[in-house]
This record gives C-alpha cells, structure tokens and sequence, in this order.
C-alpha cells in the first residue's frame, strides 16, 4: 500500500477553543447561520485541505470522517431542550446538527462531493479505521482520491468525564483539546510531489501496556488529547518527512490494551 497526503487541512484549539472565523472566507453568513461548532470545525479543516492540494478534482472524490464521540455539545444542548420543552417544543436545528454524521453531510453538500460519504466512529480508533476503509477506496479505484480526516470537539461533559475517570499519571489529569485535521489522498500516480505516503495502518490488540516514547516524540501537548487527534500526529509526521528531517514515521497510539499504528514515508 502506497497512499499520496497531497493536501493537509488543520483547525486546533491549541490550548483554547477552536476559531472557526476563517470560514468566512469559504461560505456565506447565510450557509453558516445554522451550522454548529463541530461540524464548522470539520468544514474549514476540509475546505483547507482541498485549497492546499491545488484543489484537485472533485469528479471522483469520496469522503470519510472519522469522530470518536461525535458533536457533543450539541448532542447534549438538544438534550437539555427534550428535558425543558419536552418532545413537542425541542429544537429540531439542534437534532439535526446532533447526528454523528452531520458533518459529513455539510462537507459534501459545501463542497458538492457527490462520491461515496462515510462517517466512523469507534472512539480512540476512529482515525485508522476510517483510514483502512480510505485506503481500500482507493486501491479498489472505487474513486481516484479521497478527502478524509478526524475531528472531535471539547465540551463541560468531556472535561467533567476526563476529571472524573481519567487515570492519575505522571502528567496528572489528561489535558483535553479539540479540532480537525483533514487530508487529500490519493494513488501514487498524482503529477504533483506529495507531502508523504501512508504505506501501512493497522490497529488491534497487544499484551504489553508499556509502549514508551522518546521524550520528543510526544507532541499532543501541542493540541490536547480528544479520540480523533492522531489525525494531527498524521499532519505532524508528513510535514517533517516533507522537510527532510527523517523519511520514516510510526504515529502511535495506545488505550488500554489496544493499540494502532499509522506508518508515514517518505519518496526515498
């Protein structure tokens, strides 16, 4: 396996809540008015991604977004308004907006991809799974590229839960972020130099729970812990291989006895 990173798009909170402002730039107040915070947060990283590939054709594009807890915020506001209005006055934007695969839904709809549109969400592992899947898109030539990327958002109940159950470690509490990094895939046949290949994924379980890393291999300091963010390990690991600081990157990342590797190449 052989996977071209033509394009990268990242929107991090990067110790705050994500800015989304940016989106002005692509979409209408009007097209935005109705949409929520994560979903905004998945549609500026696509949007990015897209720009930064030299907008590459969208005739045979598939689409997959991977979430570990979907958009919280609103899963719990329209909550609050089943509970306080009951089932006849509860907000039906908020219901909407509420589905794990809203985002997928305004990315295509903003972006008129019209190929195959997928949402996974399997928590930690939401990011290599929705991977594998992309992957055999393409091998399979069900469509020529694919835009896919990872994205969870921070809300009181994530934070609350993170405090309440987090196991103490070294670091104390788990530091708690939230984005979007998205991705252009494609063959290796595309006429421009890619940032990096993905030539293996895979995730499972395994008997030792002590995987160590070398002090500067750690980088979710930088945007926090949330299930999808080793879509940023991702974007970390191709930008250093397209500066010729090493060739070959295992992205990581343990739960429990689980755990699952992304490995990044460079053209050498």
């Amino acid at each position: 396996m052989k996977i071209a990173i033509q394009g990268i798009g990242m929107v991090g909170g990067f110790g705050s809540i994500a800015d989304t402002d940016q989106l002005s730039s692509f979409l209408s107040k009007k097209e935005l008015r109705r949409i929520d915070h994560f979903s905004k947060m998945a549609l500026l990283a696509s949007f990015l991604s897209i720009e930064d590939s030299k907008n590459i054709s969208k005739k045979r594009i598939g689409l997959i977004v991977a979430t570990g807890y979907g958009p919280t915020q609103t899963t719990f506001s329209f909550l609050d308004s089943f509970i306080d209005s009951s089932d006849i006055n509860s907000s039906p934007t908020l219901f909407s907006n509420s589905i794990h695969n809203s985002a997928a839904a305004h990315i295509s709809i903003s972006l008129k991809i019209n190929g195959p549109t997928l949402t996974v969400s399997q928590q930690d592992f939401s990011v290599p799974s929705a991977l594998i899947t992309a992957c055999q898109w393409i091998n399979d030539d069900l469509v020529d590229s694919v835009l896919f990327g990872g994205v969870d958002e921070y809300g009181q109940i994530i934070e609350y839960c993170q405090k309440r159950f987090f196991e103490e470690g070294i670091c104390g509490y788990s530091k708690v972020g939230e984005g979007a990094c998205f991705f252009v895939l494609t063959k290796d046949i595309c006429s421009q130099s890619p940032y990096a290949y993905i030539t293996d994924v895979a995730f499972g379980h395994f008997k030792d729970k002590n995987v160590v890393c070398i002090k500067n291999g750690y980088y979710d300091w930088l945007y926090g812990k949330f299930p999808t963010s080793q879509a940023f390990d991702m974007a970390i690991a191709a930008l250093i291989i397209r500066y010729n600081k090493l060739q070959n990157i295992c992205c990581i990342k343990t739960c429990n006895s689980r755990i699952s590797s992304i490995i990044i190449k460079g053209d050498s």
